[in-house]
């Protein structure tokens, strides 16, 4: 009954985006926001949730960002 009820819910979510997807939106709004340190990933994540927002785990995207600007 549960997998049945994920089944029907799935399809009203976004899809997910693929690592790859995610790995290029963090790279252009890296790009875009002329961010070169951990003092700008509030720029870069700014732009990033308009985007990624419900379609991605912010989290991990926090993440992968911390690690491109140390």
């Amino acid at each position: 009954k549960e997998e049945l009820e994920i089944k029907v819910l799935q399809g009203y979510m976004p899809q997910q985006l693929s690592e790859v997807e995610v790995e290029k939106a963090i790279f252009d709004a890296i790009e875009n926001s002329g961010a070169k340190s951990m003092k700008d990933m509030g720029a870069v994540m700014g732009i990033l949730k308009s985007q990624l927002a419900g379609k991605a785990n912010m989290a991990d995207v926090s993440k992968k960002i911390k690690i491109k600007l140390t």
